[in-house]
């Protein structure tokens, strides 16, 4: 009877230890499988660990009251609602959006000024800018390395301001599958942000790019910054949003029909279509009451969620210095998150200081916010590619720029022309732009010997065929005294306007934007630039140049405003005076003419 009784419980004993083997291999397998894992995958305890460190409480997730591990709420939606889940939203731009770019854009938030290139290289800005390469610039003392940190810093402020509220979905959507991302039909930059966050939703006008941006979205940027409202560029919005417009921007022929089928998403904040149809779509006077006063509303509107601001073309005489102090004070915050040892802390503190004050007119002829840092910022923040016509910009440039361009002796010479001379502006021949380039060249060569290279544009097909007729005519070439050597955009298609919205005859908006921008960047690498300051596009290469954004060690933009020989002066249509003063100046010239010929035959 004892050995039966043994038997059995040699057996259990026997089968304990096998199940105890069975328990610890299966708690090993997530080790086992982390070394069978391809390297791309995600590193899942790391994952858990960023989740636990940014679970809130329960009452702290927008839209629910239930736990956020039920199983209708995976933890990867556990801060968005459910009728944002369900949708219909519309969302962003899908094409090119990776995981690494909404890491470096919305969970690294927190430490923007560790790698800031990364953010500031998503601009339109030259690749090897100082705008984008010297962010450990440490001279306090050097007064345009403080400028140029005081753009960067603005840039950045604007950055944070349009993003911060998805970081804390972006760092949880890491642990989505594929699977549930399709399930809510979510793209890899839509985000909720919170049902209580405020928006300002703009169109853009059918007027050129560059007064678009200058005087639209540049300063719906500085608006909704000082109202604290994330601002978003809508211009055709799907069928389901009954209250907003079904026309495309006219300056893109994309399905999408708005910004974004040019540039970046303003912001990842993302609106389902009932909250459209819920905005406020604000009268025309009360939209430039909100442009021109500060983010002004109206009493019984200020606390609507969502408002439609029509589209202006509202241009600042002078930042608003509200916007200037909140940007300030971001700036600050973002300076906050470096450790106090790191030695840019001194310039970027000035830097940021320098923000709230406007810098001194531009010498010569100072347009609307010729140095304005912050309204410059503005201009390249909204102006950010998105990452197809990125990638095709750059592809451009790799093929029309020469390897042996010698920026320090190249010349931008944009030539504005077509409709541009019919009203608002004097329009100089081809020959005489060949003069201004010349006198510009004698006077800043510094004994050099080089033969200068002209970084040579125009959207005109007839300036295009004058240019080569000089190129082959040794007697226009020969009068002046410098030998040029020419580079252009071969990729440039020449609509002959510049108003994009005219450009189906010439294969598409999309096409002949990307032609106009692929030339914008080409004209920032030369050190001198010639530029006729009646276009808003010339003025917007001269905002870029002036923060840092050229390939050059610097650049000397001039206008041909403020060109000294009244004979190549160059009048706007809405400056009534300058005619006056221009032919003044002609009479004088030519009253000391005759009193030196005079005086040679006495």
């Amino acid at each position: 009877m004892t050995e039966s009784r043994a038997f059995p419980a040699l057996l259990t004993a026997f089968a304990s230890v096998l199940i105890m083997r069975f328990v610890f291999i299966f708690l090993d397998l997530e080790r086992i499988q982390s070394v069978l894992q391809p390297q791309f995958t995600y590193d899942f305890p790391r994952v858990r660990e960023v989740i636990e460190s940014i679970i809130l409480p329960e009452d702290d997730v927008p839209g629910t009251t239930t736990p956020i591990d039920t199983p209708k709420r995976p933890s990867c939606f556990q801060y968005n609602s459910e009728e944002w889940l369900k949708g219909p939203r519309f969302g962003n731009i899908r094409e090119g959006i990776t995981d690494e770019m909404t890491q470096r854009m919305l969970v690294d938030l927190d430490h923007l000024l560790e790698a800031p290139h990364h953010l500031l290289g998503q601009s339109m800005c030259m690749k090897d800018s100082r705008f984008v390469t010297r962010t450990d610039e440490t001279d306090a003392n050097d007064a345009e390395a403080v400028r140029i940190w005081a753009v960067r810093l603005s840039y950045l402020a604007f950055h944070y301001h349009q993003n911060r509220l998805a970081q804390r979905e972006a760092k949880v959507r890491l642990t989505c599958t594929a699977t549930e991302l399709e399930q809510h039909d979510i793209g890899p930059f839509d985000f909720e942000c919170s049902r209580d966050t405020k928006y300002a939703i703009f169109d853009l006008a059918g007027i050129g790019i560059g007064a678009n941006i200058r005087g639209g979205a540049a300063v719906a940027l500085m608006m909704g910054l000082l109202s604290d409202r994330i601002v978003l560029f809508i211009n055709k919005a799907p069928a389901e949003a009954s209250v907003f417009s079904k026309a495309s921007w006219p300056l893109v022929s994309c399905d999408r029909g708005d910004h974004q089928c040019f540039f970046f998403p303003s912001s990842p904040c993302v609106l389902t279509i009932e909250d459209l149809n819920s905005a406020w779509i604000m009268p025309k006077h009360d939209s430039r009451m909100f442009l021109t006063k500060e983010g002004l509303l109206p009493e019984e509107h200020k606390d609507d969620r969502i408002i439609r601001v029509v589209s202006l073309f509202q241009p600042f005489p002078a930042t608003p210095k509200p916007v200037m102090e909140k940007l300030s004070k971001l700036a600050h915050e973002i300076i906050d998150q470096l450790p106090d040892t790191d030695p840019r802390i001194a310039i970027l503190r000035k830097a940021a200081d320098s923000i709230a004050i406007l810098d001194a007119d531009r010498d010569g002829y100072h347009y609307a916010a010729s140095t304005h840092k912050v309204a410059h910022a503005a201009a390249i923040y909204a102006m950010r590619p998105n990452p197809i016509a990125y990638n095709q910009l750059h592809n451009i440039l790799d093929e029309v720029v020469p390897d042996d361009l010698n920026v320090e002796a190249s010349i931008g010479l944009p030539i504005r022309a077509s409709d541009k001379c019919l009203k608002e502006s004097e329009c100089l021949s081809f020959d005489e732009h060949m003069q201004v380039v010349d006198d510009l060249w004698q006077a800043n060569k510094h004994e050099s010997d080089v033969d200068p290279t002209i970084v040579f544009t125009t959207e005109s097909k007839s300036v295009l065929a004058d240019q080569l007729a000089y190129v082959n005519n040794t007697d226009r070439r020969t009068k002046f005294r410098h030998t040029f050597n020419f580079v252009t955009n071969t990729k440039d298609v020449t609509p002959d306007t510049g108003l994009l919205k005219m450009a189906h005859r010439f294969g598409g908006a999309d096409e002949v934007m990307l032609s106009a921008m692929s030339s914008l960047m080409f004209q920032m690498k030369p050190r001198y630039s010639i530029g006729n300051c009646c276009s808003n596009f010339h003025i917007l290469l001269a905002d870029y140049l002036y923060s840092g954004c050229g390939s050059a060690s610097s650049n000397t933009f001039m206008c041909l405003q403020e060109h000294p020989n009244p004979l190549l002066r160059v009048c706007c249509g809405w400056r009534g005076n300058c005619q006056k003063e221009k032919q003044a100046a002609l009479e004088a010239l030519a009253q000391n003419r005759t009193i030196i010929s005079d005086a040679a035959g006495g």
